[in-house]
């Protein structure tokens, strides 16, 4: 996905030059998190689906494809549906249809749902799809102006795969969700779809102390796109832990989040609210007002191998144990990489104040940031100064910034304002 956007040949050199520094893998706070790696980067791949290829394959093997036209037959099938069937819609256009997708495939022969022809069956206006089963694959789909909440849920769901669906000016209010992972659903894959002018959160999982926890769900290879807001906190394009701040929860999803484009998103890029998630080889361009990566609440995180260009924030940082390597940024207007001060902010609507978790044990390291303004930015006071409310003012501990390039024309290619024992080395600055 990535090949057509590289940096200029200058870049590539200098930051092939940081890969081989190694990590200081002594700073043993996150040793944790950087042995789960490995581990994690088995789960990354890059098999678009072949939709003609699973049909040649199921008629080979002798599995039921069935075509349906409408809501009634769908369900019929559905609901009598065995391990490798195929279910197609019959191209056309559907407005109604709120499928529920209760089966249960397996690993080798999964449950398939799509389209008789991807890309000509079109969902509008009050579609939604919900997924409670296990190893399904739903996709193929096109759905345009659709404005329930919640357009595909997957609701104590497992080993399914949403792929290639494309979302065109969806979502019922700046607030709500169109692609939802919830309840103990776990292990499923979001992946090749297209979000263009999202009027909601693009895809979230919500975190609730009544229910499990979603763990081990990926999301990739998905292009967010012409996403415009007003405000910071709404049309997310991609949110893990929604719902985790505000009650102060520690939830661990294991989250990974790689190889996908976010195009002119206008709105936080990604909010990030839970602990061990995974961002890896993504790509980001023209996001020139808000925070694009905002690891927001929760520990634990892992920065690897992002491309970030003509953004205001490319990264900020609340919480512990993370560990922010090998990054691009290119042309920040405002800061490459903030971790900011820690501790109780006051709304400004009277909403009961956020709590922000200590920041400490953060390892910042082999980036290369290109910057305006500030490169990297360590201990600035959080709050809402213009209306005399309460700043967050607990200096950030033991962050290490070490073996990055910071290139720019100003004289503060990076600010130190506060912290505590932490470590500046080995950084080249290039003016």
């Amino acid at each position: 996905m990535l090949s057509n956007k590289m940096p200029p040949p200058m870049i590539i050199i200098l930051a092939i030059l940081l890969l081989i520094t190694s990590i200081n893998s002594s700073h043993a706070s996150i040793e944790k998190l950087l042995n789960s790696v490995a581990d994690i980067k088995q789960r990354i791949t890059n098999d678009a689906i072949n939709w003609e290829q699973l049909i040649k394959d199921a008629n080979a093997n002798g599995a039921n494809i069935y075509l349906v036209d409408s809501f009634s037959e769908l369900k019929e099938r559905s609901d009598n549906a065995q391990p490798g069937d195929i279910i197609r819609i019959k191209n056309g256009t559907y407005k109604g249809w709120e499928p529920r997708i209760t089966t249960s495939g397996t690993k080798d022969k999964p449950i398939i749902y799509t389209a008789e022809t991807p890309g000509r069956v079109i969902f509008k206006d009050d579609a939604r799809i919900r997924i409670t089963g296990q190893h399904n694959i739903v996709g193929g789909f096109v759905f345009e102006d659709v404005k329930t909440g919640n357009i595909i849920d997957l609701v104590g769901a497992s080993n399914n795969r949403v792929t290639d669906n494309k979302f065109y000016n969806c979502g019922k209010s700046p607030k709500a969700r169109i692609i939802a992972v919830a309840d103990g659903s776990h292990h499923n894959r979001i992946d090749h779809n297209l979000m263009d002018n999202n009027q909601a959160f693009g895809m979230v999982i919500t975190l609730s102390s009544r229910v499990a926890v979603s763990q081990y769900n990926r999301f990739d290879h998905n292009t967010f796109q012409e996403i415009h807001s007003d405000s910071i906190f709404e049309k997310v394009a991609l949110q893990i832990g929604q719902d985790g701040s505000k009650r102060n929860l520690d939830y661990s999803t294991y989250t990974l989040v790689d190889n996908n484009q976010f195009l002119n998103v206008k709105s936080n890029n990604i909010n990030s609210k839970s602990n061990y998630e995974y961002y890896i080889d993504n790509f980001f361009s023209n996001s020139s007002d808000l925070i694009v990566l905002s690891l927001r609440a929760g520990n634990h995180k892992y920065v690897e191998g992002n491309y970030f260009s003509n953004t205001h924030t490319a990264i900020r940082v609340t919480g512990s144990h993370h560990a922010i390597l090998n990054n691009i940024i290119i042309n920040a207007s405002g800061v490459g990489i903030a971790i900011p001060c820690w501790g109780w902010v006051e709304k400004p609507d009277g909403n009961p104040p956020a709590y922000y978790r200590e920041s400490r044990d953060i390892i910042v390291s082999n980036n290369l940031i290109h910057t305006q303004n500030i490169g990297v930015e360590i201990g600035k006071k959080r709050g809402y100064p213009t209306q005399g409310l309460q700043y967050a003012d607990n200096p950030p501990a033991r962050t290490v910034v070490v073996n990055n390039i910071l290139i720019g024309k100003s004289e503060n290619l990076y600010d130190l304002r506060s912290s505590i024992d932490s470590q500046f080395k080995n950084n080249h600055l290039i003016q």
